[in-house]
């Protein structure tokens, strides 16, 4: 089993790595802040999880894009907006660096991404002490509102 802060150590794992090809540079900027967006992101649906039913659980456990809108709609209707924020950002930033080719500002992306998963890491013991019930609901008000979206 994946656990997320791996994700994390790899990221500083590569951001370390010295002696690799110069020609690699823009691939391993870009492979670091995946590497982020998923650690954080993982780090919380996997919170998320353990406070909701288990039947609501398999929202969160198949693969598709949709997983990713509904954590950040959780985070939102539980009352945490500015994470939500925060987590929609650093998601973009991602979006962008593994769909366009010809993005540019790595050095400043990388650092907004370090920055940004460190805020969320913060989150997380607030998150894991918020009562299920108020997760459960967020939960299902999500679900309600990206039903109408879709």
């Amino acid at each position: 089993m994946l656990n997320p802060k791996h994700l994390k150590q790899l990221s500083f794992f590569l951001e370390n790595w010295k002696n690799y090809p110069e020609h690699l540079e823009n691939a391993k900027k870009r492979t670091i802040i995946n590497r982020l967006y998923y650690y954080i992101f993982l780090e919380i649906r996997e919170i998320i999880k353990s406070k909701i039913a288990p039947v609501q659980r398999e929202h969160l456990e198949k693969p598709r894009t949709s997983i990713h809108r509904l954590v950040i709609e959780i985070v939102k209707n539980a009352g945490f907006y500015k994470e939500a924020k925060y987590l929609r950002e650093i998601r973009g930033i991602r979006t962008s660096f593994d769909y366009e080719l010809n993005s540019i500002g790595e050095d400043i992306s990388l650092e907004r991404a370090k920055e940004t998963v460190k805020l969320l890491e913060s989150f997380l013991p607030i998150l894991q002490k918020c009562p299920d019930s108020e997760v459960q609901k967020a939960f299902s008000k999500a679900i309600e509102n990206l039903s109408k979206k879709a």
